[in-house]
């Protein structure tokens, strides 16, 4: 039906949950306004939404659903607080004049891509490598430089992953600047193996890669932590590791076993700015 606005959800059960979730704010008086939509198929009505804060969102919703959560101004810091802690970590779009604030937003934000100034889909693999972190993906970004080597068996970095940390541009259209950058994740548990020798083999390679280690004898149920690491051999059960590792953290956390998986040290942030808007035509920051 071309006079269609806004197609339909991919099945029936998906258009559920998103009617339930409308339904539940509706009750709630957080239905601020609600669209039309036709009465038989998997069509949902596109609807906005008021939230006491990001906190307040639980989880994704795939649909035709706009949530609205406002902030004071000089907030800004306990708002990615808050977008971090949610555990996703996909995309995130901030439109701004001021560059510091632009800066101190993209450094705080734990997610793989930053769009500013700019509308958050469309991405262009060799413009804008795609891929999130927590439970938007753990793993390389498609189109990414770590991307092929997340296929191969023996990483062709060595131990000096370090050499990747620098931002690097990457090509797009005119006036769009793509920033590409690879960063530890910060703090790795590395679960006690019985040789002392490959303990400390791993714990190198870890830091090698710009991480710090925490060793330990099972995963920790306290704390804070961005992946996991161990040798997968005989003296490991890796299935009482990966149930640990599932029942300990809402968000999802590489759990690295092989010589192949030592990308999953690091993780990547891609920042498109898109520097036409800088010249102060608002109209530009809403395409």
């Amino acid at each position: 039906d071309m006079d269609t606005d806004i197609g339909p959800i991919i099945d029936q059960d998906a258009k559920m949950r998103i009617d339930q979730h409308v339904a539940a704010a509706r009750h709630d008086g957080r239905l601020v306004w609600q669209g039309t939509a036709p009465a038989s198929g998997c069509f949902c009505a596109p609807s906005i939404i008021k939230l006491a804060g990001i906190e307040s969102l639980e989880s994704e919703i795939f649909g035709p659903v706009l949530h609205v959560a406002t902030y004071k101004a000089g907030d800004e810091a306990k708002v990615v607080e808050a977008i971090n802690k949610s555990g996703y970590g996909l995309t995130f779009a901030i439109h701004s004049r001021i560059d510091a604030n632009i800066k101190a937003v993209s450094d705080m934000i734990n997610v793989g891509n930053v769009y500013i100034n700019r509308n958050q889909i469309g991405a262009v693999v060799g413009a804008q490598p795609f891929g999130g972190h927590g439970l938007s993906g753990t793993g390389p970004k498609a189109g990414g430089v770590a991307y092929l080597r997340a296929f191969t068996m023996k990483s062709e970095m060595g131990h000096s992953g370090d050499a990747m940390l620098s931002p690097m541009l990457l090509p797009g259209p005119s006036g769009e600047r793509n920033s590409y950058s690879v960063m530890p994740r910060h703090a790795v548990v590395l679960v006690c193996h019985p040789d002392a020798q490959t303990r400390a083999r791993l714990s190198q390679i870890a830091r090698d890669y710009g991480n710090k280690v925490q060793e330990a004898v099972l995963i920790p149920d306290s704390g804070d932590f961005d992946a996991v690491m161990t040798l997968a051999d005989h003296h490991v059960d890796l299935a009482v590791l990966r149930k640990a590792l599932h029942c300990s953290r809402r968000r999802v956390i590489p759990f690295i076993t092989d010589q192949g998986g030592h990308v999953w040290l690091q993780q990547e942030k891609h920042i498109c700015r898109d520097m036409t808007a800088s010249g102060g035509n608002i109209d530009l920051l809403m395409r």
